[in-house]
C-alpha cells in the first residue's frame, strides 16, 4: 500500500478519494490491478467511516480470480497486513467466501451477479436474500470489462451500477475499450475517464513512466494455413518459451498430441475440461516453468482460458484468430516483461472439413463473428502484418475491429440500461431459475459427472454438488450420444431429475436426484444435469476430458468439500443467550482459524448512510431499527407450539444416550436445540420422532411484534417495513404468511432481556401480541413495500441490507457463544437483576 505509485496510478488514487467513478484504460501490464486496489485499501485503513466497508473485485474468468488471491495473499502476508484486509475468493472453483464476508474479495463477475440478483450461485435457495447486502455500499471493481457477455453480463453490470448509483463506489477497466464505447459509460453513469487520447504515442501519455511498457515489443504476423504441429515448429526457431492458442478444446488437444513427443521440448495442455487440481498443477508448472532461463524449451498449448490470469512471458505466440479485444489480451502473455522482445503469428481457425470457423465467437446479436474477419483483414493488411505493435497500435486495432458494434450497443444505451433494470427487480423478486442465461451469461454449458452407477452413488442422489462435474454443451453432450457404441459400457449418459421429498419423512433433505439412461440423442435437450460412463469417455491428467472412449475407464467425478449448510449442527441455546451471541456479532470482531470477522455494525454504517442521504431516511431510526431486528427476530419461536415441540426432543435427545447442552429441567425458553445432521443416527432418531409440528417462527415473530415497532419508531412506515420485511424473511426469501400464536407464559422477561442486550427500552417488550389467529395488514403492506420494481426499489435495497446483518449476525451467534462464552455470562449476569426488577 505504500510502495511508489505510477502516475496514472496516483491519479486514479486522487479520483477516488474525491469520490469519483472511473473508467480505466491502460495497457496489458501497466498494473491496473494495483491501481484500483491502492484506493479501497488505504479508504479502509485511513477513513473506515467515510469509505466502503468491503473491496469487491470482479473478474470474468476465475483463472484471474485465483491468481489475484495468490498475489495479494503472498502480499498481505509479507507486508504484514491488518487481518481484516486479507484477501479471500469466491469462484465456482473455489468457494472460499460463499456469504462474502471478506473485506478484500476476489470473485467472479458471475458470482457478484448473482448475488445481487437473489439468486446467487452455489447457495440453497433459503440463503437467496443474504449476499445482496454485500454490494450495497460497497467498491466495487470490474476488470476485464470487455470479456463481458454484452448482452447479458455487461448490461447487466451497468444497469446495478445505476441503481447503486451514490451508494456504491465503482471503477470500470479494460486495456481495449473502443472510444466510443468508453465514452458513452461513463456519459450514462457520471464516471470519470481515466485513458489516452486515441492514437497518442507511449511515451507522450499518461503511462510513460511504465518502464515495461517502453522497452518490451512485440511484433504481429498474420500466418498462412492452420496452425498446426509444422506451424508450430517451423516458427518458434531459437525460442525457448511458446505459447500455442487454439479456440476449442479439441483442436488444442489434437495440436498437443501432435507436439508433446517432439525432441528437446517440454510441453503442457491447459484448456476448461480438466479436473481442478490437474488444472491447477498445470497452471503451477507453466507459472515457474516459463520464468527458468537455463535454455531449455517448453511449449504451452491452450485455449483461451489462459487470456486473462496467468502472469506469464513467451518469446512466441502462435494463436488462432479472435476479437481484437482478445486477441490483444492473449498478446499480453508475450513479452510481458521489461526488455523483452516477441513475436505473435495469429491464424485463421480452420474446423474439420477445411473452413474458417470461428467458435466460440459467433453471437450474431453481438456480431463477434463480424468483429473476427474485420479483425483478420485489418492483421492481414500492411498496417499491422509484420509491424511492431505498441499500446496506440493496439487501440487503433480495437477501433477497427469492434467500434461498429461498440456504437450499436452504446446506442441508445441509457434507454436499454433502464429496461435492464426492470428485469432486475423482476428477478429479485420471483427468482426464477431461468433470469442468469439473460442476465448474467447464456448458460450454454451443463454440468457431466462420470459415474459407473450414479443411482448408487450416496452424494450423486443427494448432494450432486459435493461432486466435480464438467460443464459441457448440450451439443456436445448430443454428439457423444451419435457416437458409435464402441465401448463396453451398459449406458453412455444418464440424467438427473430431482425428486422433491416430504421434509418430514426426510429432515435435512429436501430432494433427492434420480438417474435414467438416455435412449437417444434429442433426450439431452430436455435435461440439465448427466452422468457419462467411465468407459464412455476418457480423461487422463495429460489431455483431460475427451468425449470419446480411452484405453482405460476414465476416474469417477471427485468429491469436493463440504460446504457450512450441507451439514445443520445446532447446540441448545437459551433465547436470551442467542439474542447475547447476535449482539456480540454486531459488535465485536472474532479471529477464526482462516478468517477475520469484523462487528457486522462496521458493514452497516457506511451503506445505511449513503441510502438514507439518497433516499431521504434517518439513519439514526434505521440503526435503532437494526438493532430492533436483531433483539427481535426470533419472537416467533416463544410461540407455545414451538417451545413444546424443542422440550420434546431434548427429552427425545437425552434419553438416547446423547448428552444434552442444557439440564432437561432448564427453566428457561430454547432458541435451538441439539441437532447435528451429519450423524446418520441423529437424522433416523428425528425422523421417527413423534410430536405435533412445531410450526415456522419468521412472520410469526414479526406480527406479534407489530405493536412494538410502531411504537419505538412511530410515524415512519418505511423503518417499520424494512424491519418487519428483515424479521420476517431471516430464514427464507419469500416468507409473508403466518399462523396461529400463543405467546408461553413468561415470554415477556425473556424479550425484556433481549432488548437490554441490544441497548433498547426494555419496558416496551410488553407491547409483543399474546395470541393471534393469522398475520394481519401490516406484515402484508410490509412485504408488498420491499418488493422491487423498475421506478422503486429504495426500500428493496435498504431491506435487503438489513436482511443481510440480521442473517449473518443469526448465523455467527453459536461461534461468539463459543468463543466468548464467559464474557457473554458475566455481560447476561450485569443485566439480570434489572429484568428481575
Amino acid at each position: 500500500m505504500s510502495e511508489q505509485a505510477y502516475h496514472y496510478q496516483a491519479e486514479v488514487l486522487e479520483y477516488i478519494q474525491q469520490g469519483h467513478n472511473l473508467m480505466i484504460q491502460a495497457p496489458t501490464g501497466a498494473g491496473k490491478t494495483r491501481a484500483a486496489l491502492n484506493p479501497g485499501l488505504l479508504g479502509i485503513r485511513d477513513h473506515p467511516n467515510d469509505f466502503p466497508p468491503r473491496i469487491l473485485y470482479g473478474v470474468p474468468m476465475r483463472v484471474l480470480a485465483r491468481s489475484f488471491i495468490e498475489e495479494y495473499g503472498k502480499t498481505a502476508r509479507e507486508k504484514h497486513w491488518p487481518p481484516e484486509l486479507y484477501p479471500t475468493i469466491q469462484t465456482g472453483e473455489q468457494p472460499d467466501d460463499p456469504l462474502f464476508e471478506g473485506r478484500v474479495i476476489f470473485a467472479t463477475v458471475d458470482q457478484m451477479l448473482a448475488s445481487f440478483l437473489n439468486i446467487p450461485y452455489g447457495l440453497p435457495t433459503r440463503l437467496d436474500n443474504i449476499n445482496a447486502g454485500a454490494l450495497i455500499g460497497a467498491y466495487l471493481v470490474f476488470d476485464e470489462f470487455h470479456l463481458y457477455p454484452q448482452s447479458e453480463m455487461m448490461l447487466t453490470v451497468l444497469a446495478m451500477l445505476k441503481m447503486l448509483q451514490g451508494i456504491s463506489r465503482f471503477i470500470m477497466m479494460s486495456a481495449t475499450f473502443s472510444p466510443v464505447f468508453l465514452n458513452e459509460i461513463a456519459r450514462v453513469l457520471g464516471a470519470e475517464v481515466i485513458a489516452d487520447e486515441p492514437g497518442i504515442r507511449l511515451d507522450l501519455g499518461r503511462f510513460a513512466d511504465i518502464a515495461r511498457l517502453r522497452t518490451r515489443e512485440r511484433t504481429f504476423y498474420a500466418a498462412d494455413g492452420a496452425l498446426t504441429p509444422q506451424a508450430v515448429l517451423d516458427r518458434i526457431g531459437d525460442a525457448n518459451r511458446a505459447i500455442c492458442i487454439c479456440n476449442t478444446v479439441d483442436r488444442a488437444q489434437a495440436l498437443y498430441r501432435g507436439l508433446r513427443d517432439t525432441p528437446g521440448v517440454e510441453c503442457r495442455l491447459l484448456h476448461s475440461r480438466f479436473y481442478r487440481q490437474d488444472r491447477r498443477e498445470i497452471e503451477n508448472w507453466a507459472l515457474e516453468r516459463f520464468k527458468q532461463r537455463d535454455g531449455s524449451k517448453a511449449i504451452l498449448v491452450a485455449t483461451q482460458v489462459i487470456e486473462v490470469g496467468l502472469d506469464i512471458s513467451s518469446e512466441v505466440m502462435l494463436t488462432e484468430c479472435a476479437p481484437a479485444a482478445s486477441l490483444i489480451q492473449r498478446a499480453g502473455r508475450c513479452a510481458r516483461n521489461v526488455g523483452e522482445t516477441g513475436q505473435v503469428h495469429v491464424f485463421q481457425p480452420y474446423d474439420e472439413e477445411g473452413q474458417v470457423n470461428y467458435a466460440p465467437y459467433i453471437d450474431k446479436e453481438e456480431g463477434k463473428e463480424a468483429i473476427c474477419h474485420k479483425t483478420w483483414n485489418a492483421l492481414a493488411s500492411p498496417e499491422f502484418n509484420g509491424q511492431v505493435m505498441g499500446f496506440s497500435e493496439e487501440q487503433q486495432l480495437v477501433k477497427i475491429a469492434h467500434s461498429e458494434a461498440d456504437a450499436e450497443f452504446a446506442s441508445g444505451l441509457g434507454q436499454r440500461i433502464d429496461g435492464r433494470i426492470e428485469e432486475i427487480t423482476r428477478c429479485m423478486s420471483d427468482r426464477d431459475p431461468g433470469w442468469p442465461d439473460a442476465l448474467i451469461r447464456k448458460q450454454s454449458t451443463v454440468p457431466m459427472y462420470i459415474h459407473e452407477a450414479p443411482n448408487q452413488d450416496d452424494l450423486l442422489t443427494t448432494k450432486p454438488w459435493r461432486r466435480e462435474p464438467f460443464s459441457l454443451s448440450k451439443g456436445q453432450l448430443a454428439r457423444l450420444m451419435e457416437q458409435p457404441d464402441e465401448s463396453e459400457a451398459d449406458f453412455t449418459l444418464q440424467s438427473g431429475t430431482e425428486r422433491t421429498l416430504d421434509v418430514l419423512d426426510a429432515p435435512g433433505m429436501r430432494f433427492v436426484t434420480e438417474w435414467q439412461p438416455l435412449r437417444e440423442a434429442g433426450d439431452v435437450y430436455r435435461s440439465w444435469q448427466f452422468a457419462a460412463h467411465p468407459l464412455a469417455v476418457s480423461y487422463t491428467p495429460e489431455t483431460g476430458l475427451e468425449l470419446r472412449p480411452g484405453l482405460i475407464p476414465a476416474p469417477p467425478s471427485p468429491e469436493v468439500k463440504e460446504r457450512p449448510w450441507d451439514r445443520l449442527a445446532y447446540r441448545a441455546e437459551r433465547y436470551h443467550e442467542h439474542i447475547a451471541g447476535l449482539w456480540w456479532a454486531y459488535t465485536i470482531p472474532l479471529q477464526e482459524e482462516k478468517r477475520f470477522l469484523l462487528p457486522l455494525r462496521t458493514e452497516l454504517i457506511y451503506p445505511l448512510h449513503r441510502l438514507c442521504e439518497k433516499y431521504g431516511l434517518d439513519a439514526e431510526s434505521g440503526e435503532r431499527i437494526m438493532r430492533l431486528a436483531l433483539a427481535l427476530h426470533d419472537v416467533g419461536k416463544l410461540n407455545e407450539p414451538w417451545q413444546a415441540w424443542c422440550r420434546a426432543w431434548q427429552l427425545c435427545y437425552a434419553q438416547s444416550d446423547y448428552p444434552p447442552t442444557l439440564p432437561i429441567n432448564d427453566p428457561y425458553p430454547l432458541a435451538h436445540t441439539d441437532y447435528d445432521s451429519g450423524d446418520p443416527n441423529q437424522r433416523e432418531l428425528q425422523r421417527v420422532f413423534k410430536h405435533p409440528p412445531r410450526g415456522n417462527h419468521a412472520v410469526e415473530g414479526a406480527e406479534a411484534c407489530v405493536p412494538l415497532i410502531r411504537e419505538a419508531i412511530p410515524d415512519d412506515e418505511c423503518w417499520q417495513w424494512v424491519a418487519l420485511g428483515a424479521m420476517m424473511r431471516h430464514h427464507t426469501p419469500d416468507a409473508k404468511d403466518c399462523g396461529e400464536f400463543h405467546l408461553i407464559p413468561g415470554a415477556y422477561p425473556t424479550i425484556h432481556r433481549a432488548m437490554r442486550l441490544c441497548q433498547l427500552d426494555g419496558m416496551q417488550a410488553y407491547l409483543v401480541q399474546e395470541s393471534f389467529k393469522r398475520s394481519g395488514c401490516d406484515v402484508t403492506d410490509a412485504a408488498d413495500s420491499i418488493k422491487p420494481s423498475r421506478n422503486e426499489f429504495s426500500l428493496a435495497l435498504v431491506y435487503l441490507l438489513f436482511a443481510r446483518i440480521l442473517r449473518l449476525a443469526d448465523q455467527r451467534s453459536g461461534r461468539y457463544l463459543a468463543r466468548y462464552d464467559q464474557d457473554i455470562r458475566h455481560y447476561l449476569d450485569s443485566l439480570e437483576s434489572e429484568v428481575q426488577a
